[in-house]
């Protein structure tokens, strides 16, 4: 686990705030995310990254959590995305 930043990343073409900001994007459209959303990768900074090496059937596994600078500030950590990858 890698608190505020970056862990161990297997996947490393792609920046995991930006996969999370465009599945928060797509999450906010039919209302399953009721609050702001941001769509400016800079506005996002990983919270934490855990990565999973031994989850069993799901070996290079990423558990993402980010969370909007601005909620981060105001500590409203109930407004945290998290997305999953998984890199067979």
């Amino acid at each position: 686990m890698q608190i505020g930043g970056y862990g161990d990343e297997e996947d490393v073409e792609v920046d995991p705030v930006d996969t999370c900001v465009r599945t928060a994007l797509y999450a906010a459209e039919p209302g399953r995310w009721k609050w702001p959303v941001s769509a400016a990768p800079a506005d996002w900074v990983p919270l934490a990254d855990w990565y999973a090496p031994g989850l069993r059937h799901r070996e290079g596994s990423t558990l993402h959590r980010v969370i909007q600078r601005e909620d981060l500030i105001a500590r409203r950590f109930e407004r945290t995305f998290t997305t999953f990858a998984w890199n067979p």
